[in-house]
């Protein structure tokens, strides 16, 4: 497996993770409703990432996705970190984070950059 090869797995895991993220986050209070759009806005940002891989599109392109992810993401954690979430929640949100942060190590470690 190529480092690109691991990279669009990675890629793939953190679509599915960001999907099941969003289905599951309730929109009833003011903090679950922005947790959501933060992650929908991930979520949007994922679907360009993917479509930069597997049309083997500019790396710029696919280093700016994903570093909006990064952004998007981070800003989810920071707005659960002191909040009422769940758990599971908080660590999905938590290793979502991880992975998107490790993509774009792996971009930058990769020359894509």
């Amino acid at each position: 497996m190529t480092s690109l090869d691991s990279i669009a797995k990675r890629i793939a895991d953190l679509d599915n993770l960001l999907q099941l993220l969003c289905k599951s986050v309730r929109t009833s209070t003011p903090w679950e409703l922005k947790l959501h759009d933060l992650l929908t806005q991930a979520d949007q940002q994922m679907l360009l990432a993917r479509l930069c891989v597997s049309m083997e599109g500019k790396s710029v392109e696919l280093n700016d996705a994903v570093g909006a992810i990064c952004d998007h993401l981070r800003a989810a954690e920071l707005s659960i970190s002191k909040g009422r979430c769940e758990a599971p929640t908080r660590v999905a949100v938590k290793i979502a984070n991880g992975l998107a942060r490790s993509i774009r190590e792996s971009l930058a470690s990769a020359g894509d950059c």
